[in-house]
This record gives structure tokens, sequence and C-alpha cells, in this order.
């Protein structure tokens, strides 16, 4: 009789190891990995678990035909095809034919991220995936949404007849939208040929259509693996149902130490979830110091950052965060929102020059993507043609002008390294690259190890040294919270529990913004 396992894992404690320690485990016993499925919420922990197993086995990624994500998984028992697929693109296409406004966009999950709604349309979008998640019928997904949203122009006849056009669009053009992929594989009774295990990781982010999913594919193996947390649930206000985790059958298996942080961000992080009634089960920390602080975003020398996360809510935020940065000449790197100069192919092309410029070589890659942004006087006719045929080798700046790269070139290189950067290089690029050269040196362009400013869901799975909360909310996310606190505060729990040293609350800088506790009592 094989393992019947619900693995609860707290922030930090190695929940994720555990379960690439089991697929190691199965390996080790002669398991073939197509024996076992090993899938995710997201695919970080699916493909860490793949390369491990490749370095330790000598396995090929084709060899694990079944490590992903749920929804791969079905489109590839499927047999589906990326253009089958009703992604963002193709949404966007639906919508001009029937004259809606869609800003919203989907990741390749299907995942509405950070809330980023604003037209009736979005809504509609939104509300079709959420009613579906949930297994809902039309009826009692409308009544249940409205009555935890108050979005614009929303109607039932709006809704009915955007849900009814979606539906025949999808149809009269073969389409496939990622719930529609789990609700085939259900009804057509769909499961990777020769399984034996089961390992799915993030259950806490399942919605009861996924958790459908995985309860039959559980009962057609000999072992199963269900491991979450159900208060670091960061899609709550999607679908996810994180109590589905809890009622789940299995024998518990609890990692209630975090090898993370200590006791005094441990009971910050805590305080947090008190604050609207919930109490976890306790669990242990390291013997780690801590410090505990509340700053002035202006007061935070943000150019001396090293291992530092700065959250925040929405991609939006993100982008007047950089935009501040980038005025500053201040080396950061973005994920989601507006994008740091620094960690784009256009930060890689000014630090190619500035190798040149010091008498290095550069990489064949290197060379291609300098050609990108580079143009007459510095250029011969057909030298991106050449570059593409070079061998991945070494170039030096001689070496360069025999495929192309002219006089001028080696001389403004000499003079005024940035002068080259004249295609699709805006001239505030060209000068915060420079600037942070001069007052920083090569180090922010080859390492980037800084300072990274993300959103809270972006943060889950990671850690660093500092942590800085932000607490300001766009309007969108504040008439969400008013509504329902709960899912906001799990998402200050997750962004608490990413600092392994140094956690800084800071002070907000709009008028709506989430009540993050006092260090020390109160509320900031």
């Amino acid at each position: 009789m094989g393992e019947k396992v619900k693995l609860w894992g707290i922030p930090g404690s190695g929940k994720t190891r555990r379960l690439l320690d089991i697929v190691d485990g199965y390996l080790d016993k002669g398991m073939l990995p197509s024996e076992i499925i090993f899938t995710s919420f997201t695919r970080s922990a699916a493909n860490e678990a793949v390369n491990r197993a490749m370095v330790r086995f000598g396995y090929s990624r084709d060899d694990f035909p079944y490590f992903g994500t749920e929804h791969s998984i079905c489109f590839h028992l499927l047999g589906l095809k990326r253009s089958q697929v009703f992604n963002s693109t193709k949404m966007r296409n639906f919508a001009s034919k029937y004259g809606y406004e869609l800003t919203t966009t989907q990741d390749d999950l299907g995942r509405f991220n950070d809330l980023a709604l604003q037209t009736t349309a979005d809504y509609y979008e939104f509300f079709v995936n959420w009613m579906e998640n949930r297994m809902l019928s039309f009826n009692d997904a409308y009544n249940e949404f409205i009555r935890q949203n108050d979005p614009p122009n929303f109607t039932k006849n709006g809704a009915e007849q955007y849900l009814e056009r979606r539906t025949r669009y999808k149809q009269e053009n073969k389409l496939w939208s990622f719930s529609d992929m789990i609700v085939a594989v259900i009804q057509q009774g769909l499961f990777p040929s020769g399984a034996k295990v089961l390992i799915a990781d993030e259950c806490q982010d399942m919605s009861p259509l996924l958790y459908e999913l995985i309860g039959v594919w559980s009962n057609k193996v000999d072992s199963y693996y269900i491991a979450g947390d159900p208060y670091q649930a960061l899609f709550v206000w999607s679908g996810a149902s994180p109590e589905l985790f809890l009622e789940f059958p299995g024998d518990e298996e609890v990692l209630n130490r975090t090898y993370r942080f200590g006791e005094p961000i441990k009971d910050y992080a805590c305080s947090i979830l008190k604050s609207v009634g919930i109490t976890i089960p306790d669990f242990n920390t390291e013997q780690k110091q801590a410090t505990l602080t509340k700053r002035s975003f202006f007061s935070v020398k943000w150019d001396e950052q090293d291992d530092a996360f700065l959250l925040v809510r929405t991609r939006w935020l993100i982008s007047q965060i950089a935009d501040y940065f980038i005025s500053m000449g201040i080396p950061f790197a973005a994920e989601r929102g507006k994008q740091s100069p620094l960690s784009t192919s256009k930060g890689r092309a000014f630090l190619s020059l500035i190798k040149l410029s010091r008498g290095e070589s550069i990489t064949q890659s290197e060379v291609e993507n300098l050609v990108k942004y580079t143009r007459k006087p510095y250029l011969e006719r057909g030298t991106k043609t050449k570059v593409k045929k070079l061998v991945d080798d070494k170039y030096s700046p001689y070496q360069l002008k025999d495929i192309g790269f002219t006089t001028k070139f080696l001389s403004t290189l000499t003079d005024n390294p940035p002068d080259i950067l004249c295609q699709g290089m805006e001239t505030w690029e060209k000068s915060y690259l420079l600037r942070v050269y001069r007052k920083y040196g090569i180090k922010p362009f080859e390492k980037n190890d800084g300072l990274k400013v993300l959103t809270y869901h972006k943060s889950k799975g990671r850690e660093a040294k500092t942590v800085f909360l932000c607490p300001d909310y766009t309007n969108t996310v504040w008439n969400s919270y008013i509504k329902d606190r709960k899912p906001e505060h799990l998402l200050g729990y997750v962004g608490a529990t990413r600092a392994k040293e140094n956690l800084i609350i800071l002070c907000p800088l709009r008028e709506q913004f989430f009540p993050f506790p006092r260090i020390g009592g109160g509320n900031v």
C-alpha cells in the first residue's frame, strides 16, 4: 500500500526541498521519471525538481513529461497546440471584434495578477474565469460575485452576453481557455500514462476545479504527496480555496521549523494575521537576530541595499518607484511594471561597450546584442548578418573592426562609449546607465543581487536578507480590501516572512494603504 501524505510547510521550512527529496528517493529506487507526476501552481518548483534530477541522474528534460503546472500537463494530454490557447492576444482579438475595452492581461496560467482590472469588460473576463474555477453555475456565481465586488456598470445581462459571445468565439476559432483544458481532462478521464506517484506543490492556491483534477489523479496512483500552506494563499481573490487543502485526505506531515528567520519576524508576521482573527499553529524558529523598524521611503539609502526586496502591491506602483529610482540614478531591478535599464538587453549592450573601452573582449552573443542598438556611422552595411554567423568565441575591439564595426566606432569607444548606442535607446536610458556607471562602477551591471522591486505575489517562495514592505494601495485594491480584508492580510504575512534578517515597514505615501501592525503595538 502506498503513501497518502498531506505535507504542511510553514515559510522557510524547506517544503519544496522535502518534495525534491521524495523525487530523488523514488528515482534512487529505480522508478522512471515518466512514472512521477510533479505538479505545482507555478513552474519554478517543477523546474527545480527536473534540473536537480538531470544533474544527479543524468536525465534530459524530455525524460520528465509530467513535471509542470497542472495546466501544462493537461495541455499535453489533450494534444493541443499553442495556437489553440485562448491567451491574452486571442482575448484582445475577441474584445476588438465585439467592441469591448479590455485592458487586463493574464499570465500563461490564466491568472489575473495584482487585480489589474479597469474596465467593465475586464471585470466580465475576470468573472468568467472566477466562475469556472469555482465550479459555480452562472446565477450562483453572479450573486456571490456581486456580494463581494462592486464593478462599474457590471450587469447580469452584460455578463451573460459576454459569456455567450466568448464561448461562441472560442468555438468558432477552436480555442481553449485554461479552465477548458482542466474540465476536458476530467470529463475524458485522461491521466498521465504509467504514472505511479503524484506530487502536488503550492496546493493552497488551487481552485476547486484544480482540486477536482488532483482528486481524480490521486485515486489513480499508488502514492501521493499534497503540499502547501493555507496561510500563504495568494490567489483567494481569484478563486483559490485553501480550505480544500485542509480537507484533502492524507496522513499529515508538518514541517514546523523555519530556517529563514528568528522569533521577532515570526511574531510580527503572525500579528498581521491576528488582526483579522487568524491564529496559526505555533512553529519553531532559528535563534537568529532580526531588526524590525519603520522608515520613511525617502530616508532609506536605497543605493546601499544589498540582497534586498522592496515589495509593493501592484505593477503600477512598481512603475512609480522605478521612475523615482531612475531619476535619482539608483541601481535596482524590477520584476513586472517598468523595468530597470540595468536588467534589460540595453543594459547589457552598455556593459559590452564598457568592457570594450577597457580593452576587454566580449562574446558572440554580446556582440549580437550590441549591434541591435548601434547604427551608422558605427556599423558598415551588412554587419548584422555577419555577426549572426560568428562562432561562439571572444572578440576584442580590433577584431570587431574586421566584421563591420567602423573606425568611428573605435575612436568613439575611447572618447565617449555611450554615444555609440544610437538605435532604439532613449536618451533617458543612456543617461541613467551612464550615471549609474560613473557613480557605482561596473558592479551593478554584472551582478543582480542588490535591490529588487517586485510585487508581494511575485515574492512567494523567495527570500532576501532585507525586506521593505510598502503599504500603499491603488484605488482598486483599496476597494477590494474594505469588502474582504482576509486576502490582503494573508498577502502581508507572506511579504513579512520573506525577510531573513531585516524587516522594514515603510510609511505610507498615499491616502489608501494597508494597516501594518505598529512595531510594538497598534497600526502603522
